[in-house]
C-alpha cells in the first residue's frame, strides 16, 4: 500500500512538473508573436516616412524631412544662379556670299522703314539668293556632262553615266544642305526686322513653303533629265 502511494505521488509531480512547462511555452510563444505585431505594425507602408533620423552636426540623431513626392512642383522655376534650358542658337550664314547677307538697314540703297519696304528688299534678295544656287547644281551638272564626254567613246555607257551622276550627291547633299541653313538664316532676319516694327511675322512661313516648293521643282527637273539621258 505504501509503493502504490508512492507510485501515485511520483506521478502527480510529473504531471505538475509538465503543467508548469505547458504554460511556460505558451507564455514564450504569446510573447513572440506580441513582438512580430510591434515589428509589423513599424513597416513603411504603416510609418510616418516624412521624418528620419539624421546625424547632427555633433553626431547627434536629429529628424530630418525627406521629400514628400505630392509637393513636387512640375512647373516650377529655376532657382537664382540656377542653370536654365536655353533656347537653340540663332541660324548663321554658311558659306553665303557677302552680298546675300542682309545689310543693315542704314546701309541700304533704298529705305527699309515699313512691311512693304521691309519685303521688297528681302524679296529681290532672295531672287538674288536662288539664282546663285541654282548656277551652282546647274555647275556641277555641267561638270558630270563634260566628264562623261572626256571617256573614250567604248566607255560611253549608261552604266558610266550613272557612275559619274551618283559621284555627285554627296557634293549635291553639302549644297542643300548649306542652301536649307543659309534659308533659315535669312528668314530669321526678315522675321526680326518685322517683329523690330511690331509687324507679323506669318509672312516668313510663306517664304518657307515657297522656297521648298522650287527646291522640289528643281530636284525633279534634274531627276528627269537624269532618267532621260541613261535610256
Amino acid at each position: 500500500m505504501r509503493y502504490i502511494k508512492r507510485k501515485l505521488l511520483i506521478a502527480a509531480i510529473v504531471v505538475c512538473i509538465l503543467a508548469i512547462l505547458v504554460i511556460v511555452v505558451l507564455a514564450l510563444r504569446n510573447n513572440q508573436l506580441n513582438a512580430a505585431a510591434g515589428r509589423a505594425s513599424a513597416l513603411p507602408g504603416d510609418a510616418d516616412i516624412t521624418k528620419l533620423p539624421k546625424q547632427d552636426s555633433a553626431g547627434g540623431d536629429g529628424p530630418q524631412t525627406v521629400l514628400d513626392p505630392s509637393n513636387i512642383d512640375l512647373n516650377r522655376t529655376p532657382r537664382e544662379n540656377e542653370p536654365e534650358d536655353t533656347d537653340e542658337p540663332a541660324p548663321e550664314p554658311v558659306n553665303l556670299p557677302e552680298e546675300l547677307i542682309p545689310s543693315p538697314a542704314e546701309e541700304r540703297p533704298e529705305p527699309t522703314k515699313t512691311r512693304e519696304e521691309i519685303l521688297a528688299y528681302y524679296e529681290g534678295l532672295f531672287q538674288q539668293f536662288w539664282d546663285y544656287y541654282t548656277v551652282r547644281v546647274s555647275e556641277l551638272a555641267e561638270q558630270a556632262k563634260a566628264e562623261y564626254r572626256a571617256l573614250p567613246e567604248e566607255e560611253r555607257t549608261s552604266d558610266k553615266k550613272k557612275e559619274i551622276v551618283y559621284g555627285k550627291i554627296d557634293v549635291l547633299t553639302a549644297v542643300e544642305a548649306e542652301c536649307d541653313a543659309n534659308v533659315d538664316y535669312i528668314l530669321s532676319e526678315l522675321a526680326a526686322e518685322l517683329e523690330g516694327i511690331g509687324e507679323d511675322t506669318s509672312v516668313v512661313e510663306e517664304y518657307r513653303a515657297e522656297y521648298k516648293a522650287r527646291k522640289n521643282s528643281l530636284q525633279n527637273e534634274y531627276i528627269e533629265r537624269f532618267q532621260n539621258s541613261v535610256k
